[in-house]
């Protein structure tokens, strides 16, 4: 760094200390506005960058800019200076000047960065190192926060964090925090994708002329592309192993069928193969390999062992145990052979009962799963077609589902395939004298369907609210009748009330009748007592 600079940043960071400049902290393509702070506009005024002029307004309004290429990207809004995307040379001071040269705001950009090396997609137990940069550091901190629950790691203070051998548990967003005078001032947050470890069994073991399963598989789908890869036994021998190969439709086997049989649908995480009519001369190491795009590779290795002169044993019936009101997984797995493909297929339970519970149907778009009546609340499955694994979960299992359930594989060319596993559910005081909490009740019996697969709460609901419905009609059916009849009542007993004009009219044609008597001079007669209104009829 320059004389110059220095006395610049020197100067800069006493400005700071002392609380009369603004700090920014920007990634590369981020947005940056500054502020002019006190100068008078209509003076007119320059923004500079480390003493190089950006743009300004002279007195008359008359606008200038300069030549570099932040000039150029800069725009101004009302005195304020904004940059629209930062990049990494933008950093450093930025000063706005009045023309009266009294008036100076300055500011500071900071730019950081982040890296991964060797790159942010490494396989298992690769060295990465993840950096964190600020284009002048001068009092700033780190403190690196690993994935998932971004606890601090590493040393407080090191921008620089080296993990020797990756895993899956490395796998994830970690986080760089930048603190100046113990605030955090940057939060930057870096994806680590860890792909891998590819996976076998240590060893399997075949009896002569039998057959065996090679595994090999990738715990989920990684970003990294496959281009090849294959089987192959150390040391070599005349066995022939199909090889992977990417083509328009995707990562397939390409090899003719021998004693290895092997899928032939579209590759992704697993890459087991079946050796079939095992001799003792294929005893020895296998090793499984998988090359990428940008030249890496990864290897899983296995040893077969062929005990020799053992009777073939039926294969062993898988046991799944479940605990009462849990899931069990009943696995079914099978990859095809050669240019076979699976058409059909179908779950059920062994007798007594002889239950089907899944059937496996090809469409035009593929192979979908169809559920039957028989358990329907409790089996689940996935959306998607299934290629290799057919596998089945139970939800909520009780005493009696337990048993033997059978899948069972139709192929292209008319044969079958099938595979039984055992499911045992533990009994709740099983799980009590071993410690074990058995699940709360999650409905239980009322979830249970009762008639076009609704569950019985809702038919309860649904009845009930019928019989409400029912009652609110005849309440206000009795309500009307009532009120009818009232109204019926009131005419009838109404009485006539004659009007004034009718009145008028009654007095006139039955004129009052005069007594005898008359009355002494001087004096006038006295008028007749009203007629009582019970009278009014009589009279008429």
């Amino acid at each position: 760094m320059s004389t110059s600079n220095i006395c610049l940043w020197t100067t800069l960071a006493l400005c700071v200390a002392l609380g009369g400049c603004d700090v920014f902290y920007k990634q590369e393509g981020e947005e940056v506005i500054m502020h002019c702070g006190d100068a008078d506009l209509d003076q007119g005024f320059k923004w500079k960058h480390n003493e190089a002029l950006l743009v300004g307004v002279s007195k008359s309004g008359v606008p200038s800019k300069g030549t570099s290429d932040l000039a150029q990207r800069a725009k101004l809004n009302k005195g304020m200076l904004k940059i629209p995307s930062v990049k990494t040379v933008d950093a450093g001071v930025y000063k706005c000047t009045g023309n009266d040269r009294k008036t100076i705001q300055e500011h500071r950009l900071q730019i950081v960065t982040v890296s991964v090396s060797p790159s942010d997609t490494v396989l298992s137990s690769t060295e990465v190192t993840l950096r964190c940069d600020v284009s002048h550091p001068s009092s700033v901190q780190f403190q690196w926060m690993k994935p998932p629950g971004a606890e601090s790691y590493g040393s407080p203070g090191e921008n620089v964090l080296t993990l020797k051998s990756v895993t899956s548990a490395d796998d994830g967003m970690w986080t760089c925090n930048i603190t100046e005078n113990e605030k955090v001032v940057k939060t930057i947050v870096v994806r680590l994708s860890v792909a891998g470890p590819l996976k076998s069994q240590e060893e399997v073991t075949a009896p002569p002329g039998g057959a065996v399963e090679l595994p090999c598989f990738l715990p989920s789908p990684i970003p990294l592309t496959i281009v090849e890869g294959g089987w192959k036994r150390d040391p070599h021998t005349d066995l022939k192993f199909p090889t992977l190969n990417r083509d328009d439709g995707g990562l397939r086997w390409n090899g003719t069928q021998s004693r290895v049989e092997f899928s032939s649908e579209t590759l992704s995480t697993d890459f087991s193969v079946k050796l079939n009519d095992v001799q003792p001369s294929d005893a020895g190491v296998y090793v499984c390999t998988l090359k990428f795009k940008d030249g890496q590779s990864m290897n899983a290795t296995l040893n077969l062992k062929v005990v020799t002169g053992a009777p073939v044993p039926p294969p062993d019936r898988p046991v799944v145990t479940a605990p009462l009101g849990g899931a069990a997984d009943l696995p079914c797995v099978h990859s095809g052979s050669g240019n076979l493909r699976v058409v059909g297929g179908k779950w059920l339970r062994k007798p007594p009962t002889d239950t089907p519970l899944l059937t496996l149907t090809t469409a035009g778009d593929g192979r979908h799963w169809n559920a039957t009546d028989a358990l329907k609340y409790k089996v689940e499955f996935s959306d998607q077609q299934p290629s290799s694994s057919f596998t089945l979960s139970l939800n909520k299992v009780e005493p009696a589902d337990a048993g033997v359930y059978v899948c069972s594989l139709t192929f292209n060319d008319g044969s079958d395939w099938s595979s039984e596993v055992e499911l045992k559910v533990e009994e709740e005081e099983a799980k009590v004298s071993k410690g074990v909490r058995p699940p709360p009740e999650t409905g239980g019996f009322w979830e249970k369907p009762l008639f076009l697969g609704l569950a019985l709460w809702i038919w309860v609901a649904v009845a009930a609210g019928s019989l409400l419905l029912v009652v609110l009609v005849m309440v206000t059916v009795l309500v009307q009748c009532r009120t009818k009849r009232k109204r019926r009542r009131a005419e009838k007993n109404k009485v006539h009330m004659p009007s004034s004009r009718e009145l008028v009219a009654m007095q006139t044609e039955c004129p009052a009748q005069k007594t005898g008597r008359q009355p002494r001079s001087g004096m006038k007669d006295r008028p007749l007592p009203p007629v009582p209104k019970h009278q009014y009829k009589q009279i008429i």
